[in-house]
């Protein structure tokens, strides 16, 4: 069996597990298949927009996850270990409010369960001290980001307002 053979039976696997396991969720607590699998909006007979905000950022986290932990683990193999690190920090980050955000850990699960109450002061708390931590370890990647992107910008701009002079 191949290496591409074994990734494909692993995401199926993966994707029967999660079968799995919403259909003995959904029994546990008396809520049908349909109702875990389905579309919210259909469910509750909602309008299609009904939360497009909420959707597209959840997209937009979901891109940034993935673009920042791809390019991460690409430069790992260039031996680029800080921007490597940088950029698997900033996936994870990402994909923790990723999470947060589709699945309303925040808004609702971390402090309605019975024997499983954090306040969203705490949740809010624990975002604000990996931001800090995330500041503190890349703010000299990052102001180089910065520091280039405005040299770009200013050399565009530039070259911009030299060709409409001259035309």
């Amino acid at each position: 069996m191949t290496k591409k053979h074994t990734i494909i039976i692993i995401l199926y696997c993966i994707c029967l597990l999660l079968l799995v396991f919403a259909f003995l969720i959904g029994n546990k607590y008396n809520i049908p298949l349909e109702q875990i699998t389905g579309d919210p909006a259909v469910i509750f007979g909602a309008h299609p927009i009904t939360g497009i905000i909420s959707n597209i950022g959840v997209l937009l986290w979901c891109a940034t996850t993935s673009i920042c932990l791809f390019s991460g683990l690409f430069l790992l193999s260039f031996e680029n270990k800080k921007e490597a690190v940088f950029l698997i920090s900033s996936g994870v980050f990402s994909f923790i409010l990723l999470i947060d955000d589709f699945f309303m850990f925040h808004d609702y699960i971390l402090y309605s369960f019975k024997y499983f109450i954090i306040s969203q002061l705490i949740t809010y708390t624990i975002y604000g001290l990996l931001l800090i931590w995330y500041c503190i370890n890349f703010y000299k990647i990052t102001l180089k980001i910065q520091l280039y992107h405005s040299s770009s910008c200013n050399h565009v701009f530039r070259t911009i307002c030299y060709y409409r002079s001259n035309t």
